[in-house]
């Protein structure tokens, strides 16, 4: 049993099939991983992953589980319904521990506001890592980024300024990855439309692809593309920078749609 449907429960959606096991998985919105997927691409993914056996129960949550002798039995869902599971895997993200700061006089929202140099309002007192609210680019205001990359880099940022330095932090975008079943899926800074927000996309379910960019005033802001033949390796740094330097898409938006594109192009000026 695996409890949410976003990119950690992807990964062990891989370990688990590898080693046998029947796998079910009870994700509560209307499709798995809501942060890069839309309901279409998402059926193109749930398709191959029901197609291998695996158990899908969306817009459904777990509200008890049962047992006996410290052993897991079951889970009863919201719907009343009964699972039968001995192992269960709990992928429903994080939210940081910032309540021991309460009436600390640090300035808290989702997690701990600070600045570019990872300093709270507080003097001399840091934070980094899932608990730090960090300044987004596309966004324009601090956002939570929890992933092992960024907090590598504010613990370095942080480590330094306060031993004397002066080191700004540059800001994150969001970005994920996943691979399952021969799938490779790149997720890059907003991968959902918004209010005033423009989006060009293109899907084919016979191929198993699709396509999906963001734009603000021909601006990227993100980008989503699914495939079997991804390079990741060289598209997700190209789609990275070019999304963290909202480059401008001017008349070429069809060019980002095509099939083999390595999206090079959309790089070109910022490596002169």
């Amino acid at each position: 049993m695996i409890v949410g449907g976003g990119a950690i429960a992807m990964k062990a959606i891989k370990n688990f099939k590898k080693i046998g096991l029947d796998i079910s998985i009870v994700e509560k919105t209307s499709h798995l991983w809501p942060i890069g997927f839309d309901r279409k691409v998402a059926r193109i993914v749930e398709k191959k992953i029901t197609d291998n056996g695996i158990h899908i129960y969306l817009e459904e949550e777990v509200v008890e589980f049962k047992g006996e002798n410290g052993k897991l039995q079951s889970v009863i869902l919201k719907s009343g319904k009964e699972l039968q599971s001995d192992l269960a895997i709990i992928t429903i993200g994080m939210k940081p521990n910032i309540e021991f700061l309460n009436n600390s006089g640090v300035k808290v929202e989702k997690g701990i506001l600070v600045d570019s140099y990872m300093r709270t309002n507080i003097p001399n007192i840091y934070a980094a890592g899932d608990v730090a609210q960090t300044f987004d680019p596309l966004y324009n205001e601090p956002i939570l980024h929890p992933t092992w990359g960024n907090a590598k880099k504010q613990g370095k940022v942080a480590a330094k300024n306060m031993v004397g330095y002066n080191i700004q932090y540059e800001g994150t975008i969001p970005i994920q990855t996943i691979k399952i079943f021969g799938f490779t899926a790149i997720a890059v800074g907003i991968t959902h439309s918004k209010k005033n927000f423009d989006e060009i996309s293109w899907i084919s379910f016979q191929n198993d692809l699709s396509r999906k960019f963001v734009l603000e005033n021909n601006n990227l802001l993100g980008a989503m593309i699914l495939g079997k033949h991804l390079n990741k390796k060289v598209i997700k740094p190209i789609l990275k920078k070019a999304v963290f330097n909202k480059v401008r898409i001017n008349n070429q938006k069809y060019l980002l749609l095509k099939e083999d594109n390595d999206f090079n192009d959309l790089v070109v000026d910022l490596n002169q």
